[in-house]
């Protein structure tokens, strides 16, 4: 597991020290991933990797059908990563300082309770199964079987809810809607909320990551089969479990 965390970081330095990229001013849109895939000897799963913590760290935005741009100006001040993410990643101290703060959107959005983000992904998640079951290619399955790996070989808390996070996240993406993208990154985004993570971390147990993981295997066994209606049934269970270890002792 740490191995997989460290390729990560390797491939995020990577791509920090292109030199293409390296000249860059904020903002500005980086090469593809087929480019830095040829020019750093990266895998592409590697480089998705490096990518995907780049831009869990606020260092890079996606926008589907634009491509891959710099933090823009609103992302501001180099910030050592949270103790949390420094404990989850194992990230020398030098690559902490390269870390941002999370732009404004972010941060607005901190607001948002746990129970309005749980509506939030039971109205979207579902409901973008048949999305995914169209349009996923196998290297989008490839790399959600590469997420479930390291959830299930997770032996902490932030290790699973790393994988956990970027399971998901591989899901909505696979759908190749912009519009459905967009919308998850705004609940990915209220997912960063202190109140979010404290509630979580409370309310985690070794039985409830164990359930998580059957629930993430069936949902993407039944995406692999190509079948929406069982794959937003795994993912509707998954989402009412969640709901039921958050807020059933609390009514």
């Amino acid at each position: 597991m740490r191995d997989v965390v460290d390729d990560a970081q390797v491939a995020a330095d990577a791509v920090l020290g292109h030199p293409v990229v390296a000249g860059l001013a904020p903002g500005s849109k980086i090469p593809t991933e087929r480019s830095l895939s040829g020019d750093l000897g990266l895998s592409r799963h590697a480089l998705r990797r490096g990518l995907s913590l780049l831009e869990q760290r606020g260092l890079i935005s996606r926008q589907v059908g634009r491509g891959t741009f710099l933090g823009s100006d609103e992302v501001v001040g180099p910030v050592p990563l949270d103790p949390e993410t420094q404990a989850t990643r194992g990230r020398p101290a030098a690559t902490a300082r390269r870390s941002r703060r999370v732009p404004r959107r972010v941060v607005e959005l901190t607001d948002v309770g746990p129970a309005d983000v749980m509506a939030a992904r039971h109205v979207l998640e579902p409901n973008a199964m048949p999305f995914v079951v169209a349009r996923a290619t196998s290297n989008d399955f490839q790399w959600m079987r590469d997420c479930l790996a390291g959830g299930d070989a997770a032996q902490t808390y932030e290790e699973f809810e790393y994988w956990d996070l970027a399971l998901h996240r591989a899901i909505i993406e696979a759908s190749r809607n912009p519009l459905l993208i967009r919308l998850y990154q705004a609940i990915e985004d209220a997912r960063h909320s202190a109140i979010w993570g404290d509630l979580k971390r409370h309310n985690s147990t070794d039985q409830r990551r164990a359930d998580y993981r059957c629930d993430h295997h069936d949902i993407i066994d039944a995406l692999s089969a190509r079948d929406s209606g069982r794959a937003s049934d795994a993912m509707q269970a998954h989402l009412s479990r969640i709901d039921s270890h958050l807020f059933g002792s609390a009514g």
